[in-house]
């Protein structure tokens, strides 16, 4: 992607979901991602840093609530990654899963902007596990994240399924139906019954006899 149309991105919040996939399961409602790893300083030393990030939503041990990605090294150095309001999510093309990436505007990155590619791996049944953060720095201007888990998984739909449980409920519907109305059939006509011999009682030569 180039660089007009990384700024022509910005300012523009997606939801956490695209086609069949939903990656809110991913967000931390309360809280944020903490991951330690390490970057090349200025002096192209390694450097370990604490890096804070979540999905779809500000992170809260960043500055405030629309930094998404941020990190502090041992020095209490913060740089902001990642900004709430400036993301764009799309899917993988030879995997199932997603890839979330934030912009952020505000840090100055002499190769463009800087941005945290947060890549979201499918895995069945799995909680949500951050597998690495990679920085290049101070030659890159994106941040690597990768994660997996199930709430990157498609939310498919058993088509067979669904039609065979739509069809078991109109047969359960239609036996019910039909278990009424025979109900009903019966006690109309026992209630004719009842009528007919009752006139038939009451016509007949000699009844009067009886009272």
């Amino acid at each position: 992607m180039n660089i007009e149309r990384e700024l022509a991105l910005l300012g523009k919040h997606h939801e956490c979901k695209i086609g069949k996939y939903n990656f809110d399961g991913f967000r931390k409602e309360k809280g944020s991602y903490d991951f330690k790893s390490k970057k090349l300083n200025n002096l192209g030393e390694e450097t370990e840093v604490d890096y804070y990030f979540n999905i779809c939503s500000g992170s809260s041990k960043c500055d405030n609530s629309l930094i998404s990605v941020c990190s502090r090294d041992k020095d209490f150095n913060d740089i902001i990654y990642g900004e709430a309001l400036n993301s764009t999510i799309s899917k993988l093309k030879d995997a199932e899963g997603g890839i979330l990436t934030y912009y952020a505007p505000s840090t100055k990155c002499a190769n463009g902007i800087m941005k945290t590619t947060i890549t979201m791996y499918c895995a069945k049944g799995q909680p949500s596990t951050v597998i690495s953060v990679v920085n290049n720095s101070p030659n890159s201007c994106n941040l690597e994240i990768a994660m997996l888990g199930d709430s990157a998984c498609e939310n498919n739909v058993n088509v067979t399924q669904v039609s065979l449980f739509i069809v078991s409920a109109l047969l359960v519907l239609l036996i019910l139906v039909l278990i009424t109305c025979t109900i009903l059939y019966y006690i109309d006509k026992k209630k004719k019954l009842s009528m007919g011999y009752s006139k038939l009682v009451a016509t007949t030569p000699g009844n009067d006899s009886w009272q």
